[in-house]
């Protein structure tokens, strides 16, 4: 059985129960060359969309930090509740 704590805490599978798609590896793999960064480096900017070199450096230019795993995780659950707290303040219905 795959170990995908393991997996994703080293930058090789993309999230949790997913590894990455042969476009993000293959991105994954030419960004770490290119830029000389660690694999996890990598993999933090790739998760948060930015797959080519060129986009690496108009990142790093405007001071972009990409979020890790954990951080990702901690955002997008705060948006889901916020958007259920909303849903319930407005009456509106949700998409299922």
């Amino acid at each position: 059985m795959l170990n995908y704590a393991n997996l994703v805490s080293q930058g090789r599978a993309k999230a949790y129960g997913q590894p990455w798609s042969p476009e993000e590896l293959g991105a994954l793999m030419a960004l770490e060359k290119a830029r000389n960064l660690t694999r996890l480096e990598a993999a933090d900017y790739i998760r948060n969309g930015i797959k080519t070199a060129e986009d690496y450096d108009k990142a790093v230019e405007k001071n972009f930090k990409p979020l890790g795993v954990e951080e990702a995780v901690k955002e997008s659950a705060k948006i889901i509740e916020d958007r259920g707290k909303e849903a319930v303040k407005s009456g509106r219905k949700t998409k299922q």
